[in-house]
């Protein structure tokens, strides 16, 4: 093989390893997360026919193109989660490597090859790669659509193919583009650009009439293939709430900067000064007029040749950009639909400027040699330029390095952890308890991880909430069990007035409260103790010469003797169900938080419950002076509680500073900042608990002579314990 065949070859490698480099970052912990609410939805379609799922479409705010190909992809791989989510791999190496044939029909191999590195590392394309989602495979197709759009086979711009390849081209390319659009409404952005290319193109040459007619008739068609969708859908489009709260002109082109440069997490995980490799190089775009400007017929700028005129390919790029932007901006007038996934059709728009710049860098250095003269000169002019790449790509490297560490491998920027939140349920449950779910489409993926007993609730049942129905649906619920798991999503659109979540804290015990991602996870204690066993008190307390606890009520159905008078008695595991009924002593200025906690005798901290009066729906700054407010509270004894004597102290604290009101006595004087109720005993359990049950949240393995301490957890005073 001859030196310029082995140079040749060279792009080809190039685009083989970042190929296998985009392989590797999208199937990395491919399952490492949970499916999350919108990715069940994917993962039940799997199990209906082809009809079921049109049907279903139909009715969602998604066509149903990608759920059908997602049945037939399951039918031979499966339904795990990498299953399901590798479907949404290919596509992200395809839309790799047509950024690439993209770029290199465009701009040339050296830009091509750029932009299909910045798109194989880019956060926000690994991100919805790994998602079993509809939206990496709307990003190719519509990349795949432009593509065949730029061809000059396709649309006949050009005579250098035989008129039978034409026609099959352009056969592909309207299948291809109605396909996008089967895939996600959003993808119509990407016809409005193209049209408006094509116009900006040829509305100077309205003689050559056989190609308008070719354009009229293949956009036709392509209207003609999505009509049957339409009508289906009917006005059920027009009728979309908003998805996002208002935003400007200006607000958006931060976001799309931040989110195409850096991915979703952009505003929490982009590196120290990284955004200047994405603004020089976008700055340096501009001066691709300069190092690569060549003049040709207006009808010949893209389709004759990928050498067409520069200040075009920078128009086109700007359009392919700015026009799904624009689209979604404006119809956000109306109401606002600001949701960045919907723009990952747009991202090779700009990932092209970016190679484009760099490009431009490497070429004005050599035109800048050009000025000089002498023999050094080239040496020094090609070790500059291999420079000016490898910084780049070192500083795109860099810049995403951060974003995807955090997702990989911080909780906090990880799906909705569906998967935790069943398997939680599933080891602290008993055989009475209950399920709640707030949100119909959780039934769906909460099922695809709970294998268990426990009767499910999906309330509420109508859409906007029937509060009487719902009514009665709780307190038929209330009759049948004794604990109810609450798991509440999407609260703003299924429950805005939060009833159910209200209903619960004023008739039940709100215990374990804890965030699996966006959804949240709370406990309620329904249960009654039998006669006798409570332990009441009316203290009296005076806090701070606002509020007054009059009164309060332990609900426990068991007592222990322990050394004389027999004691309150509960299990690690259990719930204690305590009622507070407080009283304003006058206008309260502040909003307070109430804790309740269980201590031993050295005051150590062993189970919590702070909560706002009522759940939240009652805040201090609402209560009448005298008002007397029941408020409730779960305390959760968590398992691995020592067996002993222990003591709850109440009180309540400045929700903005943490400081306590402090207890009075009679004249007014502070004898301290917490009211303690008891004592109770803590019994001491038949069988060790497993220690996957303890939910440890630093697991440690250290050797203390007989004892051994098997991890740790951290929690901010004022939350739960996990």
């Amino acid at each position: 093989m001859g030196e310029k065949s082995r140079l040749h070859l060279l792009p080809l490698w190039g685009l083989v390893l970042i190929l296998l480099l985009a392989f590797v970052l999208r199937v990395y912990r491919l399952d490492g997360q949970s499916l999350w609410s919108d990715e069940g939805a994917s993962a039940f379609m799997t199990g209906r026919s082809a009809g079921q799922i049109i049907e279903a479409a139909a009715g969602d705010i998604h066509p149903p193109l990608y759920y059908l190909l997602l049945r037939g992809w399951a039918a031979p791989t499966g339904h795990s989660e990498f299953a399901l989510r590798f479907l949404s791999v290919c596509f992200g190496i395809l839309m790799v490597a047509l950024v690439f044939k993209l770029g290199e029909r465009l701009l040339g191999t050296g830009v091509g090859l750029v932009a299909s590195f910045i798109t194989a590392v880019s956060p926000f394309h690994i991100y919805y790669s790994q998602e079993a989602r509809m939206y990496m495979q709307m990003a190719m197709l519509v990349t795949l659509s432009v593509y065949l759009f730029c061809r000059p086979d396709v649309i006949g711009a050009g005579q250098t193919e035989p008129r039978k390849k034409h026609l099959v081209l352009f056969g592909l390319y309207i299948l291809v583009t109605a396909a996008a659009l089967y895939t996600q409404y959003f993808s119509f952005t990407i016809v409005l650009f193209q049209n408006l290319v094509f116009f900006v193109l040829f509305w100077q040459v309205w003689q050559r009439r056989t190609l308008w007619l070719r354009w009229m008739a293949g956009q036709a068609t392509i209207a003609l293939l999505y009509l049957p969708w339409l009508v289906k859908v009917g006005g059920q489009i027009a009728g979309w709430p908003a998805i996002s709260q208002p935003f400007g002109i200006i607000d958006l082109a931060k976001r799309i900067f931040g989110v195409f440069s850096f991915g979703l997490f952009w505003e929490t995980t982009t590196p120290a000064k990284a955004e200047l490799v994405f603004l020089l190089s976008l700055a340096a775009s501009a001066t691709w007029l300069l190092v690569d400007r060549r003049r040709r017929d207006i009808t010949d700028r893209l389709w004759e040749s990928p050498k067409g005129e520069r200040w075009f390919d920078i128009l086109f790029l700007l359009l392919y950009l700015l026009v799904p932007a624009l689209t979604m901006y404006i119809l956000s007038f109306r109401r606002p639909v600001y949701d960045p996934k919907l723009l990952l059709l747009a991202t090779p728009g700009y990932f092209l400027l970016l190679g484009m710049g760099l490009v431009s860098l490497y070429r004005m250095i050599r035109k800048l040699s050009e000025l000089f003269k002498g023999r050094a000169i080239p040496v020094l002019v090609s070790i500059t330029q291999i420079a000016v790449v490898i910084l780049f790509l070192s500083g795109i490297g860099y810049a995403s390095s951060a974003p995807l560490l955090a997702y990989f491998h911080d909780p906090e920027y990880g799906r909705d952890d569906y998967r935790g939140l069943a398997r939680y349920i599933g080891l602290l449950s008993k055989p009475e308890d209950a399920i709640l779910l707030n949100a119909p489409g959780q039934t769906e993926i909460f099922g695809y991880y709970y294998k268990g007993d426990l009767t499910l609730y999906p309330l509420p049942e109508q859409r906007p909430i029937d509060e009487a129905v719902t009514k009665a649906d709780l307190e038929g619920i209330a009759a049948q069990h004794r604990r109810v798991w609450v798991i509440l999503w999407g609260e703003g659109q299924v429950d805005p007035q939060r009833f159910i979540e209200t209903w619960l804290n004023q008739h039940a015990y709100r215990t374990i409260s804890k965030w699996f991602g966006n959804v949240k996870l709370i406990l309620y204690s329904l249960s009654t103790a039998a006669v006798g066993a409570n332990l009441e008190g009316e203290p009296k307390a005076n806090f701070g010469d606002q509020i007054q606890l009059s009164a309060y009520r332990l609900e426990i159905d068991q007592r222990e003797e322990i050394d004389g008078p027999s004691l309150p008695s509960v299990n690690p595991g259990d719930v204690l169900p305590l009622t507070l009924l407080w009283q304003a002593r006058g206008q309260v200025e502040k909003p307070y938080t109430i804790f309740v906690h269980i201590i031993d005798q050295h005051n150590h901290l062993w189970g919590q419950h702070d909560s706002d009066p009522v759940g939240g729906a009652k805040p201090t700054t609402q209560w009448l002076p005298q008002e007397v407010v029941a408020d409730r509270h779960g305390i959760p004894i968590l398992l691995g509680t020592p067996p002993g004597q222990y003591d709850i102290e109440v009180g309540l604290y400045d929700s903005n500073t943490g400081l306590r009101l402090p207890l009075l006595d009679d004249k007014g004087t502070s004898i301290g900042d917490r009211l303690l109720i008891g004592p109770i005993y803590v019994s001491k359990p038949e069988l060790a608990p497993p220690l996957e049950d303890l939910f440890v949240q630093n697991p440690a393995k250290v050797d203390f002579a007989s004892l051994r301490l098997v991890g740790y957890d951290l929690v901010k005073l004022g939350t739960d314990a996990p």
